[in-house]
């Protein structure tokens, strides 16, 4: 049970994971082992199967999200846009099946089904979303050029090299600064774009390469 909840934890929530991450710096985290053997179980014993409830609620988040993607397209035929296909279908049932499993339970349900469309979306669609946050200092006016060039050096200078934080936290520090959250965030999405920032722990953490 405790290894179950440490990885849905993980999943579900940063705050969570701020808190383990907290205390296991002390304690030394689960042993590797034991949580292959645990990975390894999940494999083998569990098969779960979609609730109707969580069956409903991926069938119509699917619908909604191949309808944004549709509309965006049309708004801007410039914007890069990932393809919503039968294919990322079956992705999100996989993945609900998995978050399942991490429960052992028998039942995929629609708490499983919302972490794997939340996991989607900040992964697959907002992936989508880079390129053109990081391709797009030229439309900026110089007075925002500047302030992104600012906001930059300054997230840089929050997290030394091979170390990492918690996004919220240096978003934080930036608003306490006088960056605005957009800025910020356009910031972060631009060094990670770059290299300078690797995303870690499902994009709760960024660690400092670069």
């Amino acid at each position: 049970k405790s290894i179950a909840r440490h990885v849905v934890d993980v999943h579900m929530s940063a705050s969570s994971m701020s808190k383990f991450s907290a205390s296991k710096e002390h304690s030394g985290g689960i042993d590797m082992r034991l949580m292959k053997k645990y990975i390894n179980y999940c494999r083998v014993k569990c098969s779960p199967r979609l609730t109707q409830e969580a069956e409903d609620t991926l069938g119509s988040q699917y619908v909604t999200i191949r309808e944004e993607m549709r509309k965006v397209s049309m708004r801007d035929k410039t914007q890069q846009v990932v393809p919503i296909t039968v294919r990322q279908l079956e992705a999100l049932i996989r993945l609900s099946e998995s978050l399942a499993k991490m429960r052992l339970s028998s039942k995929v349900l629609k708490q499983d089904v919302e972490e794997a469309l939340r996991l989607f979306q900040v992964s697959t669609v907002a992936a989508a979303s880079t390129d053109n946050y990081a391709n797009s200092m030229a439309g900026l006016d110089p007075e925002k050029r500047e302030m992104l060039m600012k906001a930059e050096a300054f997230v840089l200078q929050q997290i030394p090299k091979d170390k990492r934080k918690g996004k919220k936290y240096v978003l934080e520090e930036g608003e306490k600064m006088g960056f605005s959250s957009q800025i910020m965030t356009r910031a972060m999405v631009t060094l990670v774009a770059r290299g300078n920032l690797v995303e870690k722990t499902n994009g709760f953490f960024l660690c400092r390469k670069k």
